[in-house]
């Protein structure tokens, strides 16, 4: 339009110095102008030929138009998909068929997973220990009447026998027959009892044995 200063032209607001740039000019007598606020976004603002005179002012230079932000919103959602993507396919493959996939994992292969050899030399100590923790209550909760270890010997472990079977990968079962019970009329008997220890999470999940709860 004739008269006004073509799209594209870079301005100085007078007041404070800022930089915007010439937007449109409109067939009404208008032209519109607009300074970036903050990456990727613009106030603007509509004058008339004596408004702009008074508030703007040429710089001489000429912008090329600016990209599109809807061109780098869609960048970073794109970015932002192929992240999960990734931490989607990676929580698949280091997942094993038969296992609870919030358990966290220390990283063994299925073949030790479902070796109760390998299980056993790999986390056989820390397992006897943590059964051994508990296994007084687990006693206690199956019979009324006394009981006593074989040995007292801190460095012995309690659970010195592991189930060739895995029921779980990476649940280990150790077995003991260390306890003896009594029947309640000073003759003491020993028992099995079976401790299943998770390697996985580092935890016991359950005992098994058979005592007298009269």
């Amino acid at each position: 339009m004739a008269g006004f200063p073509a799209p594209g032209s870079q301005i100085r607001r007078r007041c404070d110095g800022v930089l915007g740039e010439v937007y449109a000019t409109d067939p009404s007598g208008k032209v519109s102008v607009r300074w970036p606020t903050v990456p990727g976004a613009y106030a603007r603002e509509d004058c008339t030929p004596e408004q702009f005179a008074q508030g703007w002012e040429l710089t001489g230079a000429r912008l090329d138009p600016p990209r599109q932000t809807s061109l780098a919103l869609g960048l970073i959602a794109t970015a932002v998909l192929l992240f999960f993507l990734l931490v989607l396919v990676h929580d698949s493959t280091s997942a094993y068929t038969g296992y609870d996939l919030y358990k966290p994992l220390a990283g063994d292969t299925a073949e030790v997973l479902n070796s109760a050899k390998e299980l056993n030399a790999k986390y056989g100590m820390q397992a006897a220990q943590a059964c051994g923790a508990g296994a007084d209550e687990f006693i206690r909760s199956i019979t009324r009447h006394r009981f006593h270890w074989q040995s007292t010997d801190a460095l012995t472990p309690r659970f010195d026998k592991f189930n060739p079977e895995v029921s779980t990968p990476g649940v280990l079962t150790l077995t003991s027959r260390q306890a003896s019970v009594s029947n309640g009329f000073g003759v003491f008997s020993p028992i099995e009892i079976a401790c299943n220890y998770d390697t996985q999470s580092h935890e016991v999940l359950s005992y098994d044995g058979q005592g007298d709860e009269q």
